[in-house]
């Protein structure tokens, strides 16, 4: 694939290019993941820049910085001549933060042209596809599948209807890639007619190595005219919500520049920006966005009659842009009467009707049906608060009703919806079959549910939390419709798929109402000494078993529950070399690299961004589990995926993480470390190579302590730290 110079992508993040250029290059980044990321580095790099020059603007340094860098040298201090010695460190520190900033981002495409050669490439003929064309593919392997063959292409497909996130979708095996001339693997695909946007990854034939592109995964997006369409633009969103915000709210972007002229795209826009950017950088666009809503309207209008979705998303515009106002007024009512059966329509009508009749859940679920009568399941919104309404008035009927309308749209919510149902007498069964059709589903289509980014090994331990938590949530119910045996049964099933203390803990508590004390105990000990478990609960669980067991039987049941602890969490363990030379800045934006802060003891780092929407509410939890981490000997630091600026630090501020945090203006997590996901928790060893990642940070408290306890357990599992990389 080609790939525009580094000063065109510096151009069009500064929109600075002729639009027809501009546009040219657009197409190329909404396919491009390694573009779309150098321009991100490049306007994080520009933000700050602005921030520094403000106060002490040296004459065209960014300008000469660019300059020197596209010539080729790696020298990166672009002054005529030598600096003066500072008397004071404010202006000329800020001045020599911005050039560390510059020589972050300078210093990080370098590696990645570095590194090009030494990664896969996954190539599609045409580029551009339209629906339904042919696709031919190339793949260049890395030394991961030097020995095979023949691999197999995974794709995860979206159509029009798909929504954000990628609970639901499913993963499908859409080609063989044969080896060929060169070592290069060929195959083709044929899009189906009514996908607009795919995601791809490769693997061999046994599905237990994954090449997955550093998590990104590759995308294709189909195009007219050679353009790629709005639609496909979307789905691009929804698939990068959840797992990169800032690579969802660079797509949203795109796809303004590419469809000027579609509200829907800046609605969008505008809404990753509001969940993104927040606070003051939120605020100041506010101006500049009611520019954009007057001339987008105005280009509209001019065109022709505004359609239905034109009107929702001038709405949703305004609404998030620029809040409260007349305007915003104006454009509901629109859309209220010109556009009732639109989906953001059906939101505003379902959650004024909520508010107006929060105090009499049986006039609402009246008024909701009418709504559900005349639309449908045409936004969430409605099921979603009609079940709610249904369990607050403790309807049987109609919270069976409501529930199955809920699950029908939002498949994901069976667990909660059956938990929820389970524990009314009255319609129980209707949430024990729930419970029981998701469980079969899940085994039926096991390959199917397997994540691109998964093998076929890790897999099941990714997918035995929801068949555990589902399990467990049976067994209950089973105990408490009197099927004593067949409830405790099903509980201790859900005990062995996944390792959950909560889980744990009702196993125990059945084992000890039916008697069987002995049993309950062996359960109890992987409670006591599960890290997670507060230290009140490990007090009562001793106490338990001080009146029951001698001091000896206790400490072998512990021992037990350790080993098997350790067996399962080192179950799913992996072995990555971290790259030590890639930069970041501390607190105090001095340089450090990454070398300098992976290896000589255990250590979580939290891969986390202030802007990331899931990470704030998971504030409070990283910082419960950071004495925990440190009181064996292991260290936790957290690295932000942002450049530092006061608007960050005032966010970092709120949620008082008391953790060293590094910035990563460089990319340097997402080259360094392999982590391109955010949240992401890493655990690395004591060697300083990757063993563990994921998003549950409870998770990694746990996978922490193994490491600390059993080192060479975990050696001898994966290899020596010159091992292959997993």
């Amino acid at each position: 694939m080609f790939h525009p110079s580094f000063n065109r992508l510096s151009a069009y993040a500064d929109r600075d290019l002729p639009t027809r250029q501009r546009a040219r290059l657009a197409r190329h980044l909404a396919s491009c993941v390694r573009c779309r990321e150098i321009v991100t580095s490049i306007r994080r790099m520009s933000e700050e820049a602005g921030h520094v020059l403000e106060r002490n603007p040296p004459v065209d340094t960014l300008q000469r910085i660019l300059a020197r860098q596209a010539a080729g040298e790696r020298a990166i201090l672009p002054v005529a001549d030598p600096l003066p010695q500072p008397s004071k460190r404010g202006p000329v520190l800020a001045v020599a933060t911005f050039i560390a900033v510059a020589a972050g981002v300078v210093f990080g495409l370098s590696s990645v042209r570095e590194l090009s050669a030494e990664r896969s490439e996954l190539r599609f003929t045409p580029a551009e596809p339209e629906h339904g064309e042919e696709v031919s593919v190339e793949y260049r392997a890395t030394a991961m599948f030097a020995d095979e063959d023949r691999l197999v292409l995974r794709a995860r497909y979206r159509t029009p209807a798909d929504r954000a996130y990628n609970q639901g979708l499913v993963q499908v095996r859409v080609a063989e890639l044969v080896r060929g001339k060169g070592g290069v693997f060929r195959g083709g695909i044929r899009l189906p007619d009514a996908v607009v946007y795919a995601a791809f990854a490769v693997e061999d034939t046994s599905g237990s190595r994954v090449d997955h592109n550093g998590h990104k995964l590759w995308e294709l997006l189909t195009h007219v005219g050679r353009k790629p369409e709005l639609q496909a633009l979307i789905q691009q969103q929804n698939d990068l919500t959840g797992r990169n915000w800032h690579a969802a709210f660079e797509a949203a972007r795109l796809a303004t520049e590419l469809h000027p002229d579609s509200a829907e795209a800046w609605g969008r826009l505008v809404a990753y920006e509001s969940a993104v950017l927040r606070r003051s950088r939120g605020d100041s666009l506010r101006e500049s966005h009611l520019a954009t809503l007057t001339s987008l309207t105005e280009r509209l209008a001019r065109e022709r009659p505004l359609l239905s979705n034109d009107i929702a998303w001038l709405y949703w515009f305004a609404r998030v842009s620029i809040g409260d106002s007349s305007l915003t007024a104006t454009w509901r009512a629109r859309l209220l009467e010109e556009a009732p059966n639109h989906p953001l329509a059906v939101q505003e009508q379902t959650l004024e009707l909520a508010a107006a009749h929060a105090a009499n859940a049986a006039s609402l679920l009246s008024e909701l049906e009418r709504l559900w009568v005349k639309v449908g399941p045409a936004h969430f919104q409605l099921p979603l608060q009609g079940y709610l309404a249904a369990e607050r008035l403790a309807d049987p009927g109609k919270l069976s009703r409501w529930a199955e309308r809920r699950v029908a749209v939002e498949p994901w919510a069976v667990p909660d919806v059956a938990e929820d149902l389970v524990a009314v007498p009255s319609v129980r069964e209707i949430g024990m079959a729930m419970l029981r059709e998701q469980r079969g589903r899940l085994e039926e289509h096991s390959q199917e549910r397997r994540a691109l980014h998964h093998t076929v090994e890790q897999s099941p331990l990714h997918r035995g939390r929801a068949r555990s938590e589902m399990l467990a949530v049976l067994g209950g119910a089973l105990i408490e419709a009197g099927e004593i045996a067949a409830g405790i049964d099903t509980l201790e099933l859900a005990a062995a798929t996944a390792w959950d203390p909560r889980v744990f803990q009702a196993v125990a508590e059945a084992r000890l109402a039916s008697g069987d004390s002995a049993r309950a105990l062996e359960t109890l000990a992987r409670v006591a000494i599960d890290p997670v478990t507060d230290s009140a609960s490990v007090i009562s669980i001793s106490s338990l078993a001080a009146g029951l067991l001698d001091a000896d039987e206790w400490e072998h049941l512990q021992s037990e529950a350790h080993r098997e602890m350790r067996e399962r969490v080192l179950a799913a363990a992996i072995s990555r070399q971290v790259g030590t030379e890639f930069v970041l800045r501390d607190s105090a934006e001095n340089e450090v690299s990454l070398g300098d802060l992976v290896g000589g003891s255990v250590a979580m780092i939290a891969v986390w961004s202030p802007y990331c929407p899931p990470c704030l509410p998971e504030a409070q939890q990283l910082q419960r589990v950071v004495d925990r981490i440190r009181e064996p000997g292991g260290r936790v630091m957290a690295i932000v995926s942002d450049a530092p600026s006061e608007d960050i630090r005032g966010l970092l501020g709120e949620v008082e993480l008391d953790v060293p945090i590094y910035f990563d203006t460089a990319n340097a997590v997402h080259l360094g470390l392999g982590s391109w996901i955010v949240p992401n928790y890493l655990v690395l060893d004591a060697s300083g190579r990757v063993r563990f990642e994921g998003t549950d940070v409870k998770e990694a408290l746990r996978r922490v302590h193994v490491l600390l306890e059993e080192p060479k357990m975990l050696l001898a599992a994966n290899g020596p730290p010159g091992s292959p990389d997993q």
